[in-house]
């Protein structure tokens, strides 16, 4: 009896309140990692969060439906709790696209709501570059919804980040002004795919990192931001708390600096280690492209089938200048993994970050001469017995691509390169080939392609999916043009089978060249959507530099 009255007198206490939490999840695009995406969903759902938003780029393409289906597969795991999304820069591109971003999700591109006391403003900056840029009707929404909720904890999304571009680096930000007049005191961001965090004038800002995109450079590491995650927000006596949740475990540091986690995005490709088997000599080049000197220091490693008796690499780059350092490099056994260049990467901030690539290891080919194959698809031509053929393919991290099996032949005559390529899949049943038109997003198809520098101020691009559709474009390098309208006369033929697909295809040299040059450079790419696995020849795919690009010899 006594323990009942007790019972009854403790249920009539009044419970305290509950803190409020919610989750925000980063992009998921650029050769997006479905299996990395549901991890990083299904921890956000054992939390349970009573609500979880995006910053955008959700979908890879998106006028790609299965993508779609892969992407909004979060409601599914995160149900009942509710998701709400920001647009991105891959999901909205026009007036189309956001038709269909809100046919698919069910979400304007731009809109606000209310919970548990806090309010939360969508913006869509999908197709802007600065708040200049934001249609007037948004700007006009905008500033009388952040008005009419002063009062309020207010938190607002967007995908990219204005604040890191202009505010953060001291240059003038209406956006950011607008914000500090109406009592905004926090600001969500992604595009940049990596976790970043700055107070400035009262709001924090905050950029996160991928929950299931690509990662540059190629290293999961929570110090740089680059580790999946996502970022975990509770509201509690009206204040606002924020963390980052990782594969490596909770951090409460404050992240990298707007000028840091800019300095990274923009300075990919600004360090290269490039190596020449034949000489036996691997070359460091170091891109400063800051107007204060940059001082490097780090190591190639090997492993397997390398060694480098010299590793330690030492540079100090003036301001807007190249520097470089040769090492010795031998290559002993098998090409695969490739060594590895690790540095202390300087920030702006006077802060390092690590930083791991793999050297750029370019394997000469030689195409022999031989008379034109009939190009159908069928690779019984007796000139594909002459050809030479590419077998041991690796991945953008050095190591042996992992994918199906990938053989790349290839024969030239005065006038034209012939390629054939065998792309063998073991489930046939997920092949992906939707689209047929030429140029259209047969990008986001299992496909194989190559990149062709006659010289060294063009390179040609170009994709062939599993129908014989072709995507391609020219690169003029100086001064930089693309031209996606460019359209090479290519002739192709593909065909399915039951455990592969092929192609043949007919490379018009003397088309492509613009001077005469001793050799070319090219490399190739395999693309697998189902395994978000690639297969190249050499380890960076970079059209804009053919110096990292394999050397190719045509045998007249």
């Amino acid at each position: 009896m006594r323990f009942a009255a007790w019972v009854l007198l403790v249920g009539c206490v009044k419970a305290p309140p509950q803190p409020f939490q919610f989750a925000v999840l980063g992009d998921r695009t650029d050769e997006p990692t479905q299996a990395a995406w549901e991890d990083v969903v299904k921890d956000v759902r054992g939390l349970r969060p009573d609500l979880v938003l995006t910053v955008g780029d959700l979908v890879d393409d998106w006028r790609d439906p299965v993508d779609w289906e892969l992407a909004l597969l979060a409601r599914e795991w995160l149900a009942p709790v509710p998701l709400y999304l920001t647009p991105g820069n891959h999901d909205i591109e026009d007036v189309e696209s956001a038709r269909l971003f809100t046919e698919r999700t069910g979400f304007e591109p731009y809109y606000s709501f209310d919970r548990e006391g806090v309010h939360f403003v969508i913006v869509d900056n999908s197709v802007a570059e600065s708040y200049e840029q934001l249609p007037q009707a948004q700007r006009d929404w905008l500033t009388a919804d952040l008005q009419k909720n002063a009062s309020k904890l207010t938190l607002v999304l967007m995908h990219k980040p204005f604040w890191g571009s202009f505010r953060a680096r001291g240059k003038p930000d209406p956006l950011h002004e607008l914000f500090v007049a109406n009592g905004v005191d926090a600001v969500f961001t992604g595009h940049w795919h990596r976790y970043a965090h700055e107070k400035i004038d009262g709001i924090e800002y905050y950029i996160a990192g991928t929950s299931g995109g690509a990662v540059w450079p190629n290293i999961q590491d929570y110090r740089i931001g680059t580790a999946y995650q996502f970022l975990w927000g509770v509201v509690e006596d009206g204040k606002l708390s924020v963390r980052t949740v990782e594969s490596s475990g909770v951090h409460e540091q404050d992240g990298l600096e707007a000028n840091d986690a800019s300095a990274l995005f923009a300075e990919r490709g600004a360090l290269r280690a490039i190596a020449d088997v034949e000489r036996g000599n691997v070359r460091v080049e170091a891109d400063n492209r800051r107007d204060v000197p940059m001082d490097l220091h780090g190591t190639v490693s090997t492993l397997g089938g390398w060694k480098s008796d010299v590793p330690r690499v030492d540079l100090m780059v003036p301001p807007k200048e190249t520097a470089v350092v040769d090492l010795p490099l031998q290559r002993t056994g098998e090409w695969f993994p490739l060594p590895v260049l690790s540095v202390e990467y300087p920030l702006p901030s006077g802060r390092t970050a690590p930083m791991h690539q793999p050297v750029d290891v370019l394997r000469p080919v030689k195409v022999p001469a031989a008379a034109a194959p009939v190009i159908d698809g069928d690779l019984t031509d007796p000139t594909w017995t002459t050809a030479v053929r590419l077998t041991e393919f690796g991945d953008a991290q050095g190591q042996r691509a992992s994918g199906d099996p990938t053989e790349v032949w290839m024969v030239a005559d005065e006038t034209t390169m012939y390629v054939a390529a065998i792309c063998q899949e073991s489930h046939m049943e997920t092949l992906k080939h939707q689209y047929t038109e030429r140029d259209g997003h047969s990008v986001y198809d299992d496909r194989i392609g190559m990149l062709l520098s006659p010289d060294s101020n063009h390179t040609y691009w170009f994709y062939v999916n599993p129908n014989g559709a072709i995507w391609d474009l020219s690169v003029q390098l100086d001064p930089r043009v693309s031209d996606l309208a460019w359209n090479g006369n290519f002739r192709v033929a593909t065909k399915i089978g039951t455990d592969r697909w092929v192609v043949e295809l007919a490379v018009p040299l003397s088309e492509l060249a613009k001077t005469e040059a001793p050799e070319w450079r090219f490399n190739v790419r395999r693309m697998q959507p189902r395994r978000t696995k690639e297969a190249l020849w050499a380890p960076a795919w970079d059209a804009a530099r053919p110096q990292r690009m394999a050397p190719l010899m045509f045998v007249r």
